[in-house]
């Protein structure tokens, strides 16, 4: 199956409950009256930098502590229309919240969150990072949605 992406290079797929997140997000937005928001996988530069973002640890772009989860399927940029969220790791859950699209802040995601078990998230992260690139992360979680 193509994944219908239109720029080159190398992405994560995040897949939650068996579902991709892509899936997830333009059906919640396309439910609550938003379109489709035209959004793709994350790209990544190298493994670490996608690894730190999912992790919580890396919150380099926009700088406001949030990650980038999904870019603009048009182009791939992460500036373009992507999807942002916080990744709030706890003891034993991590939770995924504020998700937004600083492009479109009329449409509001805050009802689409998503809490992982920790233990399964960091071990699905070793799996999908470690000890060498993987095209689909097999995730494990809850959507509150």
């Amino acid at each position: 199956m193509s994944d219908g992406r239109r720029w080159p290079g190398t992405a994560v797929h995040v897949v939650v409950n068996g579902r991709d997140l892509r899936e997830i997000v333009t059906e919640f937005a396309v439910a609550h009256g938003y379109g489709d928001p035209g959004i793709d996988c994350l790209p990544i530069q190298g493994l670490e930098h996608a690894e730190g973002r999912l992790r919580g640890t890396l919150a380099d772009w926009p700088g406001d502590g949030c990650v980038v989860l999904l870019v603009c399927a048009a182009c791939g940029e992460e500036a373009c229309g992507p999807i942002l969220g916080r990744i709030r790791l706890g003891g034993d859950q991590v939770d995924w919240c504020d998700l937004h699209n600083p492009n479109r802040p009329q449409d509001d995601y805050a009802d689409l969150r998503f809490t992982f078990d920790r233990a399964q998230y960091d071990a699905e992260l070793r799996r999908a990072f470690h000890p060498g690139p993987r095209a689909i992360w097999q995730g494990l979680g809850r959507s509150s949605q």
